[in-house]
């Protein structure tokens, strides 16, 4: 149920434009609240038998706010939000960091390409 409502969560807000109707802003912030009532459910009875599986982590406070700031406002997150950017920038710093300063503009666009060809080419010869 929590994945299910996730993924309805980003189904509506990936299908919508840059404003939500009406609608679609209900939809949003009750699949999205329902994923974090979930959520925090499946962490709290982890936590009753002492493992550690769900991480109640600041991003999911985050994720709350924005399913009420796209309620409020009707402006779709999914057309503003930085997640996959900053996601790209840690990827950068990973790659950054193993670089010597005065080669690091070169290395990191190197190493790149490599990342993606390598990716490519185990996506163009995936036979499963």
């Amino acid at each position: 149920s929590c994945c299910w409502h996730l993924l309805r969560y980003v189904n509506i807000t990936d299908h919508a434009g840059w404003r939500l109707s009406n609608d679609e802003a209900v939809a949003q912030l009750e699949h999205g609240w329902e994923f974090l009532k979930l959520y925090a459910e499946l962490a709290a009875d982890a936590l009753r038998h002492e493992q550690l599986a769900y991480r109640v982590r600041p991003k999911l406070h985050y994720l709350w706010h924005t399913f009420m700031e796209a309620y409020k406002t009707r402006l779709n997150p999914r057309r503003y939000d930085l997640f996959a950017a900053e996601d790209f920038i840690g990827r950068i710093k990973r790659l950054g960091a193993q670089c010597h300063r005065s080669s690091l503009s070169q290395r990191v666009c190197d190493r790149l390409r490599i990342f993606y060809a390598h990716r490519w080419y185990k996506a163009a010869n995936y036979s499963g």
